[in-house]
């Protein structure tokens, strides 16, 4: 009898989708208040930060614009210190200026999950 434990390798949408909205609330939780405000601004209009949107089907939907709010964000101090405190609680034994490292490829892997 199949106890439902098995590991599958195609989940349910609805599995996915779940999970999926887990992790935007938790990637959220990341950038600092001001970030959010510009990730919100992305997604309201075609003005992003850094620049005017291109009219261009890709930026006219609220997907387009949101990628582009998500691609025009650059990390700020608040979002540092919460990054470089969660990779120090990930690995203890890290030096500081090996978190240091690390901090542009976080956020982006942050930004782009």
């Amino acid at each position: 009898e199949f106890s439902g434990c098995a590991m599958l390798k195609n989940p349910p949408y609805e599995k996915w989708k779940e999970k999926k909205s887990d992790l935007s609330k938790r990637t959220l939780c990341y950038l600092s208040p001001s970030l959010q405000e510009h990730l919100c601004a992305g997604l309201a209009s075609s003005v992003v930060p850094g620049g005017i949107a291109e009219q261009t089907s890709t930026t006219t939907s609220p997907l387009g614009r949101f990628d582009r709010a998500l691609n025009a964000l650059r990390i700020d101090d608040v979002t540092r210190t919460t990054l470089l405190r969660d990779i120090r609680r990930e690995n203890p034994a890290m030096s500081v200026s090996q978190a240091q490292h690390l901090l542009p490829r976080s956020f982006r892997r942050k930004v782009n999950s």
